[in-house]
Order: structure tokens, then sequence, then C-alpha cells
């Protein structure tokens, strides 16, 4: 079942329940109250027969007395004969509203002595004792009617006087208002159908609308949002469902970017299998196929020899990158002083080709670090800095102590320089600042990142400061580094 018709059915159905409970519960509340003063009423009535018909026998009483009639005549076992009684409950019969009132006086096995009632006895008079009255609702088709007894203690012998109250009015004014709350709850059910028609289309509205734009994301339109239309939990809903969308395009565009930065990659790394490969084959098929000269020979070699260093380091840089991310190295201790030699003995040949002034000033320590890892760090950022510098370019290698036990070993050129936007990306794999310089270079976008992925296996922070024809400031930030004491 559809959100709509749960709104709708649950609305309507609550408002209907509503109001037919409320009114069910008005209507016999007041019936029940009317109810119980008519047996008031019934009540009264009898207590009001039985105390006139004790005084009117006590009349009849005194004048047979005053007339000299013997007892013996108008009583019988210490009370009131049939006669008298019959003749005291027709003088109390006629007396009381012009006898609107009838009754009858029954023994107490339920033999009547004086009877107006058109009904036979109800039965009523077996169950009460000499102390209690009752009564008993009769109803015959449209008709209801209260039979009312109570006692009536003549000497020793205990008599009940009935009389009955018409209460068909009552039972027919209820049933009139059933009947009129029945037309209003149908009226009732139709007004509101229409009103949680139209308030299930608003309230659901917002989910429809959050669903169309839904669907349209999984098609993959990642530019498709909600509206906003209110200030409630749907809207809250419809608003992060935008926030869920944007992160997802943004998320999506990212991995676009990724997914270029490789086939660059994948691209440039083919260009430079590519090119050497050629070369390598030609030189090798020209020394297979024909009988050169030594130095012919040594040239040719030399060549593919070269070709072949510069694949291995372009393919170990690759599979070094892989490999950092699942391994973690033994640190040892060493000094900054030997490090920096190493360093130095491995770039200063191709510094000095490339005419840069190179210089190294070193702070001593003892560095908790992998040697030949941190070696490929300095050696590629110092390598970095070579190729950015233009005429009369010079590079740094520092090593100085910072606050707190910390060491930075930092490379610090003057060449082109990193432009802003590009100085957070840098250490991402694949990432070229200048593509066509790069490749030109030898490069493929790893190094950084392999400097990025041997630092953190230190513990260490690498950071760079830059401006665009200034310079750049590289610089490795290690903890826990003990002061060397010679």
């Amino acid at each position: 079942m559809k959100f709509f018709w749960k709104v709708f059915l649950s609305t309507l159905f609550t408002a209907v329940f509503a109001f037919s409970a409320g009114s069910f519960l008005l209507i016999d509340s007041q019936f029940r109250s009317s109810f119980s003063k008519e047996v008031e009423a019934a009540y009264t009535e009898n207590s009001l027969l039985r105390r006139s018909l004790h005084r009117e026998l006590e009349t009849l009483q005194e004048t047979y007395s005053y007339k000299g009639v013997p007892a013996s005549q108008y009583e019988a076992d210490g009370a009131p004969a049939s006669a008298l009684l019959r003749a005291a409950a027709l003088s109390v019969s006629g007396s009381i509203s012009g006898g609107t009132l009838p009754f009858r006086l029954c023994t107490a096995e339920g033999n009547p002595v004086f009877s107006q009632l058109p009904s036979p006895s109800s039965g009523l008079i077996a169950g009460l004792t000499p102390e209690s009255q009752g009564y008993v609702l009769v109803s015959s088709g449209h008709s209801h009617t209260l039979h009312i007894a109570g006692p009536l203690i003549l000497g020793e012998k205990t008599y009940y006087l009935e009389n009955t109250r018409e209460v068909s009015d009552l039972f027919q004014s209820r049933d009139s208002l059933y009947r009129t709350f029945l037309l209003l709850t149908l009226a009732l059910a139709a007004i509101c159908a229409v009103l949680s028609f139209f308030l299930s289309l608003r309230l659901t509205r917002p989910v429809e609308i959050l669903s169309a734009a839904t669907r349209k994301l999984a098609q993959g339109d990642l530019s498709r949002r909600a509206e906003v239309r209110s200030k409630d939990e749907l809207g809250g809903l419809a608003e992060d469902f935008n926030a869920m969308a944007s992160q997802l395009e943004q998320n999506v565009q990212e991995l676009k970017k990724e997914v270029r930065r490789r086939e660059e990659f994948t691209a440039s790394f083919a260009h430079e299998l590519k090119t050497p490969l050629t070369s390598m084959i030609g030189y090798a098929d020209l020394l297979r196929s024909r009988s050169l000269g030594e130095k012919d020979t040594v040239l040719c070699a030399n060549y593919i020899f070269e070709e072949g260093r510069r694949l291995e380091a372009l393919s170990m840089k690759l599979m070094e990158l892989i490999v950092l991310q699942k391994q973690a190295f033994p640190l040892r201790r060493i000094l900054a002083s030997q490090l920096f030699s190493r360093v130095e003995a491995a770039v200063r040949p191709s510094m000095e080709i490339a005419g840069a002034r190179f210089s190294v000033v070193c702070e001593e320590a003892e560095l908790p670090l992998e040697p030949d890892l941190m070696q490929t760090v300095c050696i590629n950022l110092l390598d970095n800095a070579r190729k950015s510098l233009g005429q009369n370019g010079a590079v740094t290698l520092l090593g100085h102590w910072g606050p707190e036990d910390s060491y930075t070993i930092a490379v610090q050129d003057n060449g082109k320089g990193i432009p802003a936007e590009d100085l957070n990306k840098i250490t991402e794999p694949f990432y070229m600042v200048d593509k066509s310089r790069a490749r030109a270079q030898g490069g493929a976008g790893l190094g950084l990142s392999l400097c990025r992925s041997i630092v953190l296996l230190h513990g260490g922070e690498l950071t760079f400061e830059s401006t665009p024809g200034k310079g750049t400031l590289a610089a490795v930030h290690l903890k826990e580094v003990n002061r060397f004491e010679s």
C-alpha cells in the first residue's frame, strides 16, 4: 500500500472513530442518567403509595373500631383482612392523581390482593427481602416499562406493592439520537474523506518529490536536488538528501579526476616504455645483425644500459609505492651526517651536470630511520629541486633541530616554485604540476607520493612551502630524535 493511502486511511479512520466513540459515549451517558432519574422517580412513587396505603389502613381500622365493629371482622392473624386491604387500596388509588398511578398489592407468595396493572406479575417479588425494594425493566416490542416493588409490613405479615412507570419515550429518544448520530457520522466521514485526501496529498508531496529526485540520482543525474518546502522532518530529510547528493557528486568528480590522472599516467608510462624500448630493440638488433667496431659497440651497449636503468627506476618507483602501502619496516638509529654524506654522494654528479650550486648543512643527531628508504626521500626531493632550477640555480640540503626534540630534513631551492592551488595535490599518486616538463625529464608523478608514504612509515610529516618564481622548501619533520653526544 502506498504511503499516500496509509496517510489518507489512517487520518480518515482516526477522525471517524474519535467522533463515533465520543458521540456514542455522550448519548449512552445521557441515556443512563435519564434512566436513573426514571428509576428514582418510580421508587418515589412506590414509597408514596406504600405510605398512603399504610395511612389509609390505619384510618379504616380506627373507623371500624369507633363504630364498634369487632376486630376479628377486619383483621386476621394480626394483619388487615383482605377486604380491608382492597378497600384501602381502592381508596388510595382514587385519591392519588385520580388513579393515574396504578399498582398491585401482593402477598409474599406473589398472590395478588389488589391489582390495577394489566400485565401479570413480573416475578420481581421472588427476589426481594422484607427490607429491600427493586425494579425490573420489561420490554415488549417498542414498549418499555419499569416494574417497581417495595415491601409493606402490616402486623406480622409482609406484602409487596408493585407499580409501573412507562419509559418507552426515553428509549425512543435514544434511538432517535442514534439515527441522527449515524447520519452525522456518514456526513462527517464524507467531509473527512475530502479533507484527508487533500491533506494526504500535501503531506506526501515532499516524499514524492524526494522519491523522484532519488530515481534521477540513481539514473546518473548527480546534479538533481530535492526541493525543500518546509522546516519539519520531511524538510530535514530533503536537506539531508541534498547534502548526500552533493557529497556523492563531489566524490564522483574526484573519482573521475583520479581516473583521468591514472589514464594520463598510463599514457605517460606507455610513452616512456615505448620510446626507449624501440631504441633499445633497434640498437640490440644492430649489435646482433652487424659487426661493429669496438667504439660503436660500446656506444650501443651503453645506450641500452642507460635506457634499461631508467626503465628499471621508473618500474621500481611504481612497485615501491604499491608495496609501501602494505608493509612496515624496522627502524634503526643512524647519524644524520652519515645519511647526508650518502645522499650528497648520490646527487652531486647530477647537480654538477645541471650547473646547480649544491650545498649541505647538517646539525648532528641520532635519527630513527630505515636508511635506504629515507635516502630515497632525500634523493627524490633533491631531484625535484634540480628539475625546477633555471639559470644560477641553487639547492641546499639542510638538517637542523626543531622544537621538543624534533629534527627537520629540508631541501631548499630557488627554482620556479609551485602554484598555491597545487600544493595540496603534489603528494597524490600520478599528479604532475607541469606534465610536459615532468615527462621530458623522466617523471611520472610518483616521486612525492612515494616520499609521503615513507615519511608516514617513520611517524613523521612531509610539508611544502613555495612561492612561484622564488623557490620551494620541502621539509621532513621527524620525532623522538636523540641528540648526538660525541
